[in-house]
């Protein structure tokens, strides 16, 4: 799904988790479809785009800091890409309630921070883009992944409660889920496991690529996509079926 070239020409977006293969490659379509991007990371190594801004959404306040930074800075946010949170693999007899806490701050509560910041100026212009990275384990969990899909379904349910209330407003929320992603984390898993799991779980035979997934994302924050909102679309080869 290529969205055409300059889709999304001079708009200003944030995305927020810009660490790994996923983060990369949406910051490069991103800027490709003529968008301005800022980078929210924990380190400014890792946060890329025009403008890097650094922020642990862990730390009370950060989210809502990084926010109003990128806004003073450009005058405002037309969109946001929430691909912060990470991964946790626990079996729930070892799964810690401490671990769950920091799953559920960065997939709830930093965004909900980091969105109120930029809601105001969003509603005066009458028009705003929220994308949401959630996972195919909020609707089909792996073992080990019961506090991780429990949270990424919680976060898919605050994205569509989000664009209910915000609708009216010309503001559009919508999620991209994918499968199994060519990810270093996937690449490392041994070549007869991973073999085992394109085979038997993957209906079109093959892992996402990080392009494909920002593809779907560029999509949705264009005009193309001006009438969706409240969708959660799975970009997983057909393995959530």
């Amino acid at each position: 799904m290529r969205a055409a070239t300059g889709c999304l020409q001079g708009m200003r977006w944030v995305i927020a988790g810009t660490g790994g293969d996923l983060a990369a490659a949406l910051i490069r379509r991103f800027r490709e479809e003529g968008a301005r991007v800022a980078g929210v990371s924990r380190s400014a190594r890792e946060a890329g785009g025009e403008v890097a801004v650094e922020a642990d959404f862990l730390v009370p306040g950060a989210a809502e800091w990084a926010a109003r930074e990128v806004e003073a800075l450009w005058g405002g946010v037309d969109g946001v890409v929430w691909n912060a949170g990470g991964g946790l693999d626990r079996l729930v007899a070892e799964l810690d309630s401490a671990e769950l806490d920091r799953l559920w701050r960065l997939q709830v509560v930093a965004p909900n921070a980091f969105f109120r910041v930029l809601l105001p100026g969003m509603m005066m212009r009458r028009s705003g883009v929220w994308i949401g990275i959630s996972s195919l384990a909020a609707a089909r969990p792996e073992k080990g992944q019961a506090g991780y899909g429990a949270v990424k379904a919680g976060f898919e349910t605050w994205v569509k409660a989000l664009a209910r209330e915000v609708g009216g407003k010309g503001i559009r929320a919508n999620v991209v889920a994918p499968g199994f992603v060519e990810s270093r984390r996937v690449l490392e898993l041994p070549e007869g496991v991973r073999e085992r799991l394109v085979r038997e779980r993957i209906p079109l035979g093959r892992l996402a690529t990080a392009g494909e997934v920002a593809a779907v994302a560029v999509f949705l924050g264009s005009a193309r996509a001006g009438y969706m909102t409240g969708q959660v679309l799975r970009v997983d080869g057909g393995a959530g079926m």
